[in-house]
């Protein structure tokens, strides 16, 4: 299985070419990512060694809240983050990180590392909150992150037991549902193999409301079963443990709890699509062995009837 990168590709390319003195010209770049984040990246207007990466995530009221904008300037020092960001083509970004090419030279190696990342950096900020309070046993609300606009995490504390990470999902599609089901019971199935017991517990529903968010209050889906099943709404659950709150793991589980979502997705639409190819394949050697089997000799058989009438085949 293919694990997505915390980095954006398309910032780290571009921010690459504005770092070597001869590719550095004045760009504009407009891209977007998996779960609904758009960003700007473009130069200065009077100065091409000034680049501005302006972003916007969907539930940035929540991820600020928690630190999301703190912990950003606390992994980029020396940068400047401004928040709320940029106005560009009418939208308000989240946050704004401008930085000189120029004098940031010598840290390239750094930069092109931590700034395509920044959008997770941001992200991960209410997950290591929540991460950190559970360990220390702190009583916590449970917390809703609506991280797409019709789609939520639920990050719900068990005090002295687990830290669960609930996700909503809407599957548009019916066929999702059947493949999102199979896919995912292959991660219970892991928990048996014995260097795999330290994962996570998962849980996944469809169709009814997880567990969990039943004494939830906060909770936006429908809570009929009927509407959930028609509306196609599947949920979630990871229960995480002890060895993946550890201090040295967090920013590590927060970046795939980050990612969990686009990566069931990315996978289910790969499933589709090898088993398209595969159907195709299929196909074509069906009308392969049917061709072979025409008679293109030209030659007229006589063949009989049941009754013994003889008749010609032209």
């Amino acid at each position: 299985m293919i694990f997505l990168e915390a980095a954006n590709k398309i910032i780290q390319e571009v921010l690459t070419k504005q770092f070597d003195p001869a590719t550095r010209s004045g760009v504009r770049v407009n891209g977007g990512d998996f779960d609904g984040t758009k960003f700007v990246l473009e130069t200065d207007a009077g100065n091409k060694n000034i680049l501005n990466l302006s972003v916007y995530v969907h539930g940035e009221k929540v991820f600020t809240k928690y630190g999301g904008i703190d912990l950003l300037k606390k992994t980029l020092p020396g940068l400047t983050v401004q928040s709320p960001g940029l106005k560009v083509e009418d939208q308000v970004h989240t946050f704004t990180i401008t930085i000189d090419v120029e004098k940031e030279e010598k840290n390239k190696a750094k930069w092109l590392q931590e700034i395509p990342r920044c959008k997770t950096t941001y992200m991960s900020a209410v997950f290591l909150q929540a991460m950190e309070k559970h360990t220390k046993g702190e009583t916590m609300e449970p917390i809703q992150i609506p991280y797409r606009p019709d789609e939520n995490i639920y990050l719900i504390s068990y005090k002295g037991k687990s830290l669960v990470a609930v996700y909503s999902i809407l599957f548009r599609d019916p066929d999702d549902v059947v493949l999102a089901n199979g896919f995912l019971c292959e991660f219970k199935d892991a928990k048996k193999d014995r260097a795999l017991n330290a994962a996570p517990n998962m849980n996944f529903s469809q169709g009814q409301l997880a567990g969990e968010l039943v004494d939830v209050k906060s909770v936006t889906e429908p809570r009929d079963e009927r509407t959930l099943k028609k509306e196609g709404w599947g949920f979630v659950s990871i229960s995480l443990l002890d060895v993946q709150l550890k201090a040295d793991k967090q920013m590590n589980t927060a970046e795939l709890l980050i990612g969990f979502r686009s990566y069931l997705h990315y996978h289910l639409k790969c499933m589709k699509a090898y088993m398209h190819i595969r159907m195709r394949e299929r196909v074509e050697k069906l009308m392969q062995n049917l061709n072979a089997a025409k008679d293109l000799s030209g030659k007229k058989t006589e063949k009989k009837t049941m009754s013994g009438k003889t008749f010609k085949q032209n």
